[in-house]
């Protein structure tokens, strides 16, 4: 019997042998997947699909084990912390306790080109460092938190705004895996500042990235997206 094939990591999830698991999706326009999954202790590991998904831990506590990118990896989840899987790779994740999970995945066809346009195509997430590493980041909490609110919303300007957020955090993990994109050199301004750990880095790598230039976005504005 053949394997069936998967466009995307949320339709194995909807899908596959997962599917019982599935609490909630929300996906606005295929801009990007969010589900939530509650699963007992076991094996989760899934097949290499064209997809950057990053994990949130809602509980904690649990042990896992695995490979999502980054070479193995045996850790305690932290509540509230995120782990990252890289596109195209099988990944390998053994949990030994129940556990429940919030993941946001950025289709590599919607996004691969706003990466490209804003590093002048000199940034891979092939190199980064945290695929599999538990990190704690509060500016990716809150969009987190944001784009799961926002997601509730199908409209035009829901998914505008969902691009916007999702620049964010593609941003930051740019920033938190070691490879911030490349700062401007003289000419109009471009999409990154001096300072990439800035705020004003990351809020025009958002506004000209998810084609919102004319709003003033400010950390205050996101927080109430």
């Amino acid at each position: 019997m053949s394997v069936p094939a998967y466009a995307s990591s949320t339709q194995w999830y909807c899908e596959g042998r997962q599917a019982s698991y599935l609490r909630a999706r929300k996906s606005p326009g295929g801009v990007l997947d969010m589900i939530e999954v509650a699963r007992p202790a076991g094996d989760m590991s899934r097949p290499g699909l064209p997809d950057i998904v990053l994990y949130q831990d809602l509980l904690g506590g649990s042990r896992v084990a695995g490979d999502l990118g980054g070479g193995h990896f045996d850790l305690t989840g932290r509540r509230g912390d995120f782990c990252l899987a890289a596109p195209n790779f099988a990944t390998k994740a053994v949990m030994e306790e129940s556990h429940q999970l919030r993941s946001l995945a950025f289709p590599m066809a919607q996004w691969l080109d706003v990466l490209d346009e804003a590093a002048d195509s000199r940034f891979s997430f092939d190199s980064s460092w945290i695929y599999g590493r538990m990190f704690a980041s509060p500016a990716i909490r809150s969009a987190f938190r944001n784009l799961w609110a926002l997601c509730e919303d199908e409209g035009a300007p829901s998914r505008l705004l969902a691009r916007a957020a999702g620049c964010e955090i593609l941003a930051e993990l740019c920033r938190l895996g070691g490879a911030p994109l490349p700062t401007a050199k003289g000419g109009p301004p471009r999409r990154c500042m001096a300072n990439p750990s800035s705020w004003q880095w990351r809020n025009n790598f958002v506004l000209h990235s998810s084609g919102l230039e004319h709003f003033a976005l400010n950390p205050g504005h996101t927080r109430r997206l």
